[in-house]
């Protein structure tokens, strides 16, 4: 009862470096579910087996986002600010191919492999908040990644 407006991209080729935002963004309170797909696993990078017994989290902080693979990093890129001098990004290197992600004026919730991984961070932005917030789709990897299909719902305010 909270999803309000639906925002929708379906079937956008997302090219080496390129950045999209969704338009129709109007609050910092949305509900994502997004569907990513790629042509072949071929230009996937090698697991560094240092990575075993690290959390996702922490894989992430080595790799960041200006690490550019074969198949990402890719994702999303919300709570942002108009020229993206602020952002939370929630991006993939090839793991996973459907998540769903929430996000409101502090928390950014990331659930993927059908709900079994969360991964929660909290974040407080300065210049991204209420109804001056954007969400942008992202490749930094070095080949074309699809994105098959993108839903976006702005959350209405819940009644206590």
């Amino acid at each position: 009862m909270l999803r309000k407006k639906k925002i929708e991209l379906r079937n956008y080729k997302l090219n080496k470096g390129e950045n999209v935002e969704v338009q129709g963004i109007t609050s910092a309170q949305v509900d994502v579910e997004v569907t990513f797909s790629f042509s072949s696993l071929e230009n996937a990078e090698e697991f560094d087996p240092s990575w075993a017994d690290l959390y996702a989290r922490d894989v992430c902080a080595i790799r960041g986002l200006i690490v550019h693979g074969g198949l990402g990093p890719f994702g999303l890129l919300t709570l942002s600010s108009e020229n993206l001098e602020e952002y939370t990004s929630i991006f993939f290197i090839v793991s996973k191919t459907q998540d769903k992600y929430k996000t409101d004026h502090s928390i950014v919730e990331s659930f993927g492999d059908g709900g079994k991984t969360c991964i929660t961070s909290r974040v407080y932005p300065a210049l991204a908040i209420y109804g001056d917030t954007h969400l942008f789709a992202f490749n930094n990897g070095t080949k074309t990644i699809k994105i098959e299909t993108l839903d976006v719902w702005n959350m209405g305010k819940s009644e206590r």
